[in-house]
């Protein structure tokens, strides 16, 4: 009996050793993705919103910028604008600040001016009086900490013209400024 059992250890151990040698294939697979820097910058009359960065974005992507802003026309007989807001998107691992030099309002062809100021976020900024040439500094957006991933910050401002230069203004046909609103990163 004993024989018997050494000679099944023995076939047992030598069948091990015919199927180990069984050849196995592997390949790889290299997933590679790159993403591509992107920041946007929109001012409009409404906000990027959501609950989600998903949404958010979305949200940015559908606003509609706004070119123009009146003063004491038919849809807004007031001295202030209506709610306006600065959008900012990046997915950049940076520092972002959005910022505006403004000049007073003035007429292509009279030398009166009429100045205003803008409240952002609450805060009412410095004052952009009419004879300020050099203009007034604005930062609307600045960012303390860098963050990874996608990101969307959105303030809102409003515009109060100086009643009392509006009313000294010689008539003209449009009083005017452009802000250049700039997107710097550090």
């Amino acid at each position: 009996m004993k024989k018997a059992i050494a000679i099944l250890l023995i076939l047992v151990i030598g069948m091990v050793g015919v199927f180990a040698d069984v050849d196995t294939a592997t390949d790889t697979l290299k997933l590679y993705t790159k993403i591509e820097p992107r920041y946007g910058l929109v001012i409009s009359d409404s906000a990027a919103t959501g609950d989600s960065t998903l949404d958010l974005l979305t949200s940015f992507e559908d606003l509609t910028p706004i070119e123009k802003v009146g003063f004491m026309t038919t849809e807004n007989d007031s001295f202030e604008s209506d709610s306006l807001y600065v959008n900012y998107m990046t997915n950049q691992n940076i520092l972002a600040t959005v910022t505006t030099t403004m000049l007073p309002l003035s007429s292509g062809t009279l030398t009166t001016k009429i100045g205003y100021k803008v409240t952002v976020d609450g805060v009412t900024d410095p004052y952009v009086v009419a004879n300020n040439s050099s203009g007034v500094l604005v930062k609307f957006i600045e960012e303390s900490t860098t963050t990874e991933g996608m990101r969307v910050a959105t303030k809102k401002f409003s515009i109060l013209l100086d009643e009392g230069d509006w009313n000294l203004a010689n008539a003209a046909n449009e009083y005017f400024t452009t802000w250049t609103v700039e997107l710097a990163t550090n």
